[in-house]
């Protein structure tokens, strides 16, 4: 099954340390170097926690929380309804929904058109707290986890240390609303846990903890295709639409994961022809490629 656009998953990822990457930037996307703090983030550990209350349980489509130990029973009236009283008609039989299913693994990255390998995607960020490092090995590479359900449409947030979900923030110089014509992107960065809406306030996130500049961010943002495990991003504009997304990979001296509305506008502005990529998540035994860049 495929779920549609308006499956969004929170992904809850294990952040690291900020990789510094020394190189000229004619056309950085990221703001000048005296921006950036310099300090390593140690890594943090993934710690998922079940949604606290039966409210964001039933709105994520899961059953509700058991009653605990020692918790008396709801009362009922035992006593008989008196004589003419309407009884409301017994709530008709549904089949219960199946529980969700938890996924744990690493994310591939390749070109969408010709299924170029570029690697695995790294537990680091790049200097400016931007997802974009890769690595040649399956084994030691970013680990995310995240559950979905067969039956329902599921929005799931995590709790770990900061910055745990991998989330996209508003690019340094771009607005919040992607179309056709605009250059508008996000990078993909570490987030916190956002309600799935658009962007409506500036917050910290692993790019402002960076650079110490607040930018607006999305966290449940990803749709999960089981069938051929695959996540994809989709932005939602301020005015609650979600406009055509494309996933690229800036993969010269920017080192970055990004959506935009629109490719040509985005690679004719920063003047390279930056790839549509796929994140995909192998199964099966851990896997070592060629490092391609």
């Amino acid at each position: 099954m495929l779920f549609s656009l308006s499956s969004f998953l929170a992904i809850a990822v294990v952040a690291g340390s900020v990789v510094a990457r020394s190189s000229e930037r004619a056309l950085s996307m990221n703001p000048p170097e005296e921006f950036l703090k310099h300090s390593d983030s140690p890594a943090a550990p993934l710690s998922a926690a079940e949604p606290a209350t039966n409210a964001k349980r039933l709105a994520q489509g899961l059953p509700p929380m058991r009653p605990r130990n020692g918790t008396p029973a709801p009362r009922h009236d035992t006593a008989y309804p008196g004589k003419g009283t309407r009884i409301p008609s017994a709530p008709r039989s549904r089949t219960s929904p199946r529980p969700p299913k938890k996924k744990k693994c690493n994310i591939l990255v390749k070109e969408a058109v010709n299924g170029t390998v570029f690697g695995f995607v790294r537990p680091f960020w790049n200097r400016f707290g931007e997802f974009g490092p890769v690595q040649p090995s399956q084994e030691g590479s970013l680990e995310v986890s995240f559950s979905y359900s067969p039956d329902s449409l599921s929005r799931l947030n995590f709790s770990a240390a900061k910055y745990p979900f991998m989330g996209a923030s508003v690019g340094f110089i771009s607005g919040n609303d992607f179309s056709a014509g605009s250059f508008n992107w996000a990078f993909l960065t570490g987030t916190t846990e956002k309600p799935y809406g658009p962007p409506t306030e500036l917050r910290l996130n692993s790019f402002g903890e960076a650079t110490s500049i607040p930018v607006s961010d999305e966290s449940a943002l990803w749709t999960y295709n089981p069938k051929t495990d695959t996540l994809t991003p989709q932005w939602v504009n301020t005015d609650g639409s979600t406009p055509t997304n494309y996933f690229l990979y800036a993969n010269d001296f920017n080192n970055a994961f990004l959506i935009t509305g629109d490719a040509n506008a985005f690679r004719s502005t920063f003047g390279s022809p930056f790839p549509l990529i796929v994140m995909q998540m192998p199964s099966g035994p851990l896997l070592v490629l060629p490092f391609l860049l």
